[in-house]
Protein backbone atom coordinates (compact mmCIF):
# COMPACT_ATOMS: atom_id res chain seq x y z
CA UNK A 1 0.00 0.00 0.00
CA UNK A 2 1.46 3.43 -0.93
CA UNK A 3 2.36 5.86 1.82
CA UNK A 4 -0.30 8.55 2.40
CA UNK A 5 0.54 11.89 0.83
CA UNK A 6 1.32 14.59 3.37
CA UNK A 7 -0.64 17.81 3.33
CA UNK A 8 1.26 21.10 3.42
CA UNK A 9 0.03 21.58 7.00
CA UNK A 10 1.41 18.19 8.05
CA UNK A 11 4.71 18.80 6.29
CA UNK A 12 5.21 22.14 8.04
CA UNK A 13 4.37 20.64 11.42
CA UNK A 14 6.49 17.50 11.14
CA UNK A 15 9.63 18.64 9.32
CA UNK A 16 12.93 18.44 11.21
CA UNK A 17 14.19 21.57 9.41
CA UNK A 18 12.58 24.58 7.75
CA UNK A 19 10.88 23.69 4.49
CA UNK A 20 12.65 25.43 1.63
CA UNK A 21 10.52 27.47 -0.74
CA UNK A 22 11.84 28.41 -4.17
CA UNK A 23 11.11 32.14 -4.66
CA UNK A 24 9.55 32.41 -8.12
CA UNK A 25 11.23 29.07 -8.73
CA UNK A 26 15.00 28.68 -8.67
CA UNK A 27 15.23 32.30 -9.71
CA UNK A 28 18.93 32.70 -8.91
CA UNK A 29 19.65 30.46 -11.88
CA UNK A 30 16.64 30.74 -14.22
CA UNK A 31 14.15 33.39 -15.34
CA UNK A 32 11.66 33.90 -12.52
CA UNK A 33 8.18 32.38 -12.51
CA UNK A 34 8.88 30.18 -15.53
CA UNK A 35 8.46 26.42 -15.94
CA UNK A 36 12.25 26.17 -16.23
CA UNK A 37 12.72 27.89 -12.87
CA UNK A 38 10.16 25.64 -11.20
CA UNK A 39 11.59 22.46 -12.73
CA UNK A 40 15.05 23.49 -11.54
CA UNK A 41 13.68 24.05 -8.03
CA UNK A 42 12.72 20.38 -7.90
CA UNK A 43 16.20 19.33 -8.99
CA UNK A 44 17.75 21.61 -6.37
CA UNK A 45 15.67 20.04 -3.59
CA UNK A 46 13.10 22.75 -2.83
CA UNK A 47 10.12 21.61 -0.78
CA UNK A 48 7.67 24.11 -2.27
CA UNK A 49 7.35 26.63 -5.07
CA UNK A 50 6.57 30.25 -4.29
CA UNK A 51 4.87 32.00 -7.21
CA UNK A 52 2.88 35.13 -7.99
CA UNK A 53 -0.47 35.39 -9.73
CA UNK A 54 -2.33 38.17 -11.52
CA UNK A 55 -5.46 38.08 -13.66
CA UNK A 56 -5.31 38.40 -17.42
CA UNK A 57 -7.83 40.55 -19.26
CA UNK A 58 -10.02 37.49 -19.77
CA UNK A 59 -9.93 36.45 -16.13
CA UNK A 60 -7.25 33.73 -16.17
CA UNK A 61 -4.78 33.65 -13.25
CA UNK A 62 -1.28 34.00 -14.72
CA UNK A 63 2.06 33.44 -13.00
CA UNK A 64 3.92 36.76 -13.04
CA UNK A 65 5.12 39.16 -10.37
CA UNK A 66 4.92 42.58 -12.00
CA UNK A 67 1.81 44.40 -13.14
CA UNK A 68 3.47 44.75 -16.57
CA UNK A 69 5.32 42.17 -18.66
CA UNK A 70 8.15 44.53 -19.66
CA UNK A 71 10.81 43.49 -17.12
CA UNK A 72 10.52 39.73 -17.47
CA UNK A 73 9.56 39.21 -21.11
CA UNK A 74 10.35 40.64 -24.51
CA UNK A 75 6.94 42.27 -24.64
CA UNK A 76 5.29 45.43 -23.40
CA UNK A 77 2.01 46.09 -21.63
CA UNK A 78 -0.07 45.46 -18.54
CA UNK A 79 -1.02 41.92 -17.57
CA UNK A 80 -4.56 43.07 -16.83
CA UNK A 81 -4.91 44.44 -20.37
CA UNK A 82 -3.80 41.29 -22.20
CA UNK A 83 -5.65 38.00 -22.76
CA UNK A 84 -4.14 34.77 -21.44
CA UNK A 85 -3.22 33.51 -24.91
CA UNK A 86 -1.17 36.64 -25.61
CA UNK A 87 0.58 36.42 -22.25
CA UNK A 88 1.43 32.77 -22.84
CA UNK A 89 2.91 33.81 -26.17
CA UNK A 90 5.35 35.97 -24.24
CA UNK A 91 6.26 33.07 -21.96
CA UNK A 92 4.00 33.90 -19.02
CA UNK A 93 2.46 30.61 -17.84
CA UNK A 94 -1.07 30.16 -16.57
CA UNK A 95 -1.45 29.13 -12.93
CA UNK A 96 -3.12 25.90 -14.04
CA UNK A 97 -0.04 25.02 -16.10
CA UNK A 98 2.35 25.52 -13.18
CA UNK A 99 0.12 23.64 -10.74
CA UNK A 100 -0.13 20.72 -13.15
CA UNK A 101 3.65 20.70 -13.58
CA UNK A 102 4.20 20.34 -9.86
CA UNK A 103 1.22 18.21 -8.86
CA UNK A 104 2.35 15.23 -6.82
CA UNK A 105 5.91 16.53 -6.74
CA UNK A 106 5.89 19.62 -4.53
CA UNK A 107 3.83 22.02 -2.40
CA UNK A 108 2.74 25.45 -3.60
CA UNK A 109 2.82 28.94 -2.08
CA UNK A 110 0.64 31.07 -4.35
CA UNK A 111 0.89 34.81 -3.74
CA UNK A 112 -2.09 36.89 -4.79
CA UNK A 113 -0.79 40.22 -6.04
CA UNK A 114 -2.60 43.36 -5.00
CA UNK A 115 -5.06 44.51 -7.64
CA UNK A 116 -8.33 46.37 -7.99
CA UNK A 117 -10.05 43.08 -8.81
CA UNK A 118 -8.73 41.20 -5.81
CA UNK A 119 -11.94 39.28 -5.17
CA UNK A 120 -12.00 38.02 -8.77
CA UNK A 121 -8.34 37.00 -8.48
CA UNK A 122 -9.07 35.07 -5.29
CA UNK A 123 -12.02 33.32 -6.88
CA UNK A 124 -10.15 32.36 -10.06
CA UNK A 125 -7.13 31.17 -8.07
CA UNK A 126 -9.30 29.05 -5.77
CA UNK A 127 -10.98 27.51 -8.82
CA UNK A 128 -7.63 26.61 -10.39
CA UNK A 129 -6.43 24.99 -7.16
CA UNK A 130 -9.68 23.07 -6.67
CA UNK A 131 -9.76 21.86 -10.27
CA UNK A 132 -6.53 19.95 -9.66
CA UNK A 133 -7.52 18.91 -6.12
CA UNK A 134 -4.53 20.69 -4.65
CA UNK A 135 -6.27 22.39 -1.73
CA UNK A 136 -4.27 20.47 0.90
CA UNK A 137 -1.00 21.00 -0.95
CA UNK A 138 -1.29 24.78 -1.29
CA UNK A 139 -0.76 27.87 0.83
CA UNK A 140 -2.11 31.18 -0.46
CA UNK A 141 -0.49 34.39 0.77
CA UNK A 142 -0.97 38.07 0.04
CA UNK A 143 -0.02 41.57 1.13
CA UNK A 144 -3.73 42.30 0.66
CA UNK A 145 -4.86 40.67 3.90
CA UNK A 146 -8.54 41.13 3.06
CA UNK A 147 -8.21 38.38 0.43
CA UNK A 148 -7.23 35.67 2.92
CA UNK A 149 -10.68 35.08 4.44
CA UNK A 150 -12.12 34.99 0.91
CA UNK A 151 -9.73 32.20 -0.04
CA UNK A 152 -10.60 30.30 3.14
CA UNK A 153 -14.29 30.56 2.35
CA UNK A 154 -13.75 29.29 -1.18
CA UNK A 155 -11.22 26.56 -0.25
CA UNK A 156 -11.34 25.79 3.49
CA UNK A 157 -8.49 23.25 3.25
CA UNK A 158 -6.05 25.76 1.73
CA UNK A 159 -3.55 27.31 4.14
CA UNK A 160 -3.29 31.10 4.17
CA UNK A 161 -0.36 33.33 5.05
CA UNK A 162 -0.09 36.96 6.09
CA UNK A 163 2.57 38.67 3.97
CA UNK A 164 4.19 41.87 5.23
CA UNK A 165 7.37 43.87 4.61
CA UNK A 166 6.94 46.72 7.11
CA UNK A 167 6.47 46.42 10.87
CA UNK A 168 2.96 45.12 11.50
CA UNK A 169 1.27 45.78 14.86
CA UNK A 170 0.30 42.53 16.60
CA UNK A 171 0.85 40.24 13.59
CA UNK A 172 -0.15 37.09 15.48
CA UNK A 173 -3.44 38.59 16.63
CA UNK A 174 -4.10 39.88 13.11
CA UNK A 175 -3.43 36.47 11.59
CA UNK A 176 -5.75 34.83 14.09
CA UNK A 177 -8.49 37.38 13.40
CA UNK A 178 -8.24 36.60 9.69
CA UNK A 179 -8.18 32.83 10.22
CA UNK A 180 -4.69 32.62 8.70
CA UNK A 181 -2.29 29.74 9.27
CA UNK A 182 1.09 31.42 8.77
CA UNK A 183 3.06 34.63 9.00
CA UNK A 184 5.25 35.57 6.02
CA UNK A 185 7.38 38.48 7.25
CA UNK A 186 10.28 40.13 5.48
CA UNK A 187 13.12 38.27 7.17
CA UNK A 188 14.52 41.34 8.97
CA UNK A 189 11.20 41.66 10.83
CA UNK A 190 11.41 38.13 12.25
CA UNK A 191 13.33 36.86 15.25
CA UNK A 192 13.18 34.41 18.12
CA UNK A 193 10.35 36.20 19.91
CA UNK A 194 8.07 36.13 16.86
CA UNK A 195 8.93 32.54 15.88
CA UNK A 196 8.35 31.23 19.40
CA UNK A 197 5.15 33.20 20.01
CA UNK A 198 3.74 32.21 16.63
CA UNK A 199 4.53 28.55 17.25
CA UNK A 200 2.74 28.74 20.61
CA UNK A 201 -0.25 30.22 18.77
CA UNK A 202 -0.24 27.43 16.17
CA UNK A 203 1.07 29.63 13.38
CA UNK A 204 3.95 28.83 11.03
CA UNK A 205 6.56 31.52 10.40
CA UNK A 206 7.98 31.53 6.86
CA UNK A 207 10.30 34.53 6.34
CA UNK A 208 11.41 35.83 2.94
CA UNK A 209 13.66 36.23 0.92
CA UNK A 210 16.83 34.68 2.40
CA UNK A 211 19.92 33.93 0.33
CA UNK A 212 22.80 34.43 2.77
CA UNK A 213 24.12 31.41 4.71
CA UNK A 214 24.27 33.42 7.95
CA UNK A 215 20.53 34.07 7.91
CA UNK A 216 19.67 30.62 6.61
CA UNK A 217 21.47 29.09 9.60
CA UNK A 218 19.87 31.60 11.96
CA UNK A 219 16.30 30.80 10.97
CA UNK A 220 17.00 27.08 10.91
CA UNK A 221 18.32 27.33 14.48
CA UNK A 222 15.25 29.31 15.54
CA UNK A 223 12.97 26.60 14.24
CA UNK A 224 11.20 28.60 11.54
CA UNK A 225 8.65 26.41 9.77
CA UNK A 226 9.97 27.44 6.37
CA UNK A 227 12.14 29.89 4.50
CA UNK A 228 11.79 31.39 1.04
CA UNK A 229 14.92 31.78 -1.07
CA UNK A 230 16.05 32.51 -4.61
CA UNK A 231 18.66 29.77 -4.28
CA UNK A 232 17.18 26.47 -3.07
CA UNK A 233 20.42 24.58 -3.76
CA UNK A 234 22.35 26.81 -1.38
CA UNK A 235 19.61 26.80 1.25
CA UNK A 236 19.40 23.01 1.30
CA UNK A 237 23.18 22.68 1.53
CA UNK A 238 23.37 25.14 4.43
CA UNK A 239 20.37 23.89 6.39
CA UNK A 240 20.93 20.16 5.94
CA UNK A 241 24.70 20.21 6.46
Amino acid sequence: MPEPVLSFRQALASASRPLVGAHRGASADHPENTPAAFAAALVQGADFWELDVRLSADGVPMVIHDAAIDRTTGGHGLVAAMPAAALEGYGVPALATVLALGKGRTFFNVELKEAAGGAALAQATAAAIAALRLEKRTLVSSFDHSLLPAIKQLCPAVLTGLLYEEPLPAPIARAQALGADALHPYFRLAGARLVNAARDAGLAVIPWTIDRPLYLRYFAALGAAGIITNNPRLAIAVIVH
